[in-house]
């Protein structure tokens, strides 16, 4: 089994001063024994910051670790290349129902340009 942490879950909000993502990170994968970190925007279909992402991965970096960071949300064909360019994967849900709405049913034609575009970014990115 392994375990995805959520830094500064989305719809979450700290009772007390919130921790700097770096803090976070270290916490997760330190304390927790993390996986995988995800990084999230602030609630389902929104882009995450890419201040939140590249602290998440500047704080990988600095603590020597080679846990993987994926984006948890706002990942759509709109934002394929500057997110997996940055990030090692992503969970996507919301882009991939029809007309984006997380209620409805998967639309094979979003999946398709999603994956169209992924693959497309790969080869560019030889990743």
């Amino acid at each position: 089994m392994k375990i995805l942490a959520d830094l500064d879950v989305k719809y979450a909000t700290p009772i007390s001063s919130s921790k700097s993502i770096a803090a976070e990170f270290d916490d997760c994968v330190d304390r927790a024994h993390a996986d995988g970190v995800i990084v999230s925007g602030a609630a389902t279909g929104q882009r995450v910051a890419t201040e939140a992402l590249d602290e998440a991965l500047a704080a990988r970096t600095a603590g020597r670790y080679s846990t993987p960071v994926f984006v948890g949300s706002g990942m759509g064909v709109e934002t394929v290349s500057e997110l997996l360019a940055a990030a090692d994967g992503a969970i996507v849900g919301t882009a991939l129902k029809e007309a984006g709405q997380t209620t409805n049913p998967v639309s094979t034609e979003r999946v398709e340009q999603f994956m169209d575009r992924v693959e497309r970014v790969r080869a560019e990115t030889n990743n």
